[in-house]
């Protein structure tokens, strides 16, 4: 697959814009448990995790609101640009295309907006790659708004299966959600998920070669 040559559709830059503009992408870490359809977790459960915030923009909240005891990671590429103010305890100037940390290293990434809105679609592949590639073997992905069909292609959603990862699609909230974690096979340990991980990017780019990252 190129990342040479691509067109956007009409249809997906109207879209883009419409949730753009929605009340809805206000981004603070207080409405982050419900974008995410986190609302329902025992706080006590986020003791000791370690989230990465793909995007995550210009934040005032201290993260303890939504994620008490748990590290909060951020990587956006206007971190020390337009980004004037960023409460998360780490901060990396970063795009998701190449993540700025190494393997197995998060139990949950989230992107509000950032992905897929604010990439284009060829790489849209790399980007799940990559937050997989950060994800420990028992994490999971959340991204929103993710459309079933539309972000996650059928081809996408195909080399995912066949790799030994889950995709749940929330459609009760607005916007959607999409969520994708390892089965337990393939989330067993760091060497399945990794054999998982390498199945799906091998996918998209069959001639890359598989760089490890300690």
């Amino acid at each position: 697959m190129s990342d040479e040559v691509f067109e956007i559709s009409p249809a997906d830059t109207a879209r883009r814009i419409k949730i753009a503009k929605s009340p809805i992408t206000q981004r603070e870490w207080g409405s982050y448990l419900y974008a995410f359809d986190l609302d329902k977790r025992d706080k006590k459960s986020w003791e000791g995790k370690v989230i990465l915030d793909v995007g995550g923009g210009d934040k005032i909240e201290d993260p303890e609101i939504a994620f008490p005891g748990a590290k909060v990671c951020v990587i956006d590429p206007e971190i020390g640009g337009k980004i004037k103010f960023q409460s998360a305890h780490e901060k990396r100037k970063g795009v998701v295309q190449e993540i700025p940390y190494d393997d197995n290293k998060f139990d949950l990434v989230l992107s509000s907006h950032a992905v897929p809105q604010h990439i284009f679609p060829v790489y849209f592949p790399r980007a799940i790659s990559e937050m997989i590639r950060v994800m420990k073997p028992g994490g999971e992905i959340r991204l929103t708004p993710c459309v079933e069909g539309h972000d996650i292609t059928a081809e996408i959603e195909v080399a995912l299966a066949n790799s030994g990862f889950e995709v749940e699609f929330i459609s009760e909230k607005a916007p959607s959600i999409t969520v994708i974690r390892p089965t337990e096979k393939a989330g067993e340990n760091v060497g399945s998920k990794r054999i998982a991980w390498e199945n799906f990017h091998k996918t998209f780019f069959p001639k890359e070669k598989i760089r490890v990252r300690p």
